[in-house]
């Protein structure tokens, strides 16, 4: 279940809607034995999530029961399970993810003694990304994290370079070595190089635009970002891209 600020309490127990009675998404995975992810849990409003408070609070009961929109008695499959996630832990807004809301310490006390920080997973980004574009983009993450005077695992940051920023990098970075070196698409037709086609260089420049212009020049200076701008597309890079393309598609 997606979460945000207008969620309902349809969405979680069940309720009347114009098309009829529909059936929360907490109900049907209790009932089913279902595990019910509750994404971005923290951005619930807090007296619409205290409507889980019932459920979680039995959840470790055999047969125990609760009630769906319609007053229902639903009882427990013994396969339900319910995950919270979100960017804070739900004790309100930190400085950078400022949607979120401080949840009810008795939501809170459910999740007691099962709260994981996820932080970054370097072994992860590099398996999934492109050598060329995740040693840049460690480099840069590990310069900002220094410059704000923080741990190395730390994800609140003022800026952050994230995994999800990476795949961005590598979709515009994929695409312009394809041009670079002339491969073909699934059709056989050689990718060519377009006027005014997104490239690495465009992507990792927006990146640094959304910085003061201070920290920026500090950290493209001390990453020496202009080497490798000049240097990603030679040729020993380009040979690189191509045989992790074709490792990649086996």
């Amino acid at each position: 279940m997606n979460c945000n600020q207008w969620t309902s309490p349809i969405d979680i127990k069940g309720g009347q809607t114009i098309s009829g009675y529909k059936e929360g998404a907490l109900i049907e995975a209790w009932r089913d034995g279902k595990v019910l992810i509750l994404d971005e849990m923290p951005k619930l409003d807090a007296n619409t999530a205290g409507l889980l408070n019932d459920a979680l609070a039995k959840s470790a009961r055999e047969d125990a029961i609760i009630f769906n929109g319609n007053n229902e008695p639903i009882k427990k499959h013994r396969n339900f399970g319910c995950i919270a996630t979100g960017n804070v832990i739900g004790k309100g807004a930190s400085g950078n993810y400022v949607g979120n809301n401080k949840q009810d310490a008795s939501l809170l006390d459910r999740f007691s003694g099962c709260i994981y920080r996820i932080g970054f997973n370097e072994t992860l980004e590099r398996q999934l990304v492109y050598p060329a574009v995740v040693d840049i983009c460690l480099t840069i993450r590990k310069s900002i994290l220094k410059y704000e005077g923080k741990e190395a695992g730390d994800d609140d940051t003022e800026d952050i370079m994230t995994l999800r920023t990476m795949l961005n990098f590598e979709r515009a970075y994929e695409l312009e070595m394809k041009r670079e070196t002339g491969m073909k698409d699934e059709f056989g037709k050689t990718y060519r190089k377009m006027p005014n086609g997104k490239t690495l260089k465009d992507s990792l420049h927006s990146y640094f635009i959304a910085m003061t212009k201070e920290k920026a020049e500090h950290i493209k200076t001390e990453i020496n970002l202009e080497g490798f701008l000049n240097s990603y597309k030679s040729n020993g890079m380009k040979q690189a891209f191509i045989t992790e393309f074709k490792r990649r598609i086996g």
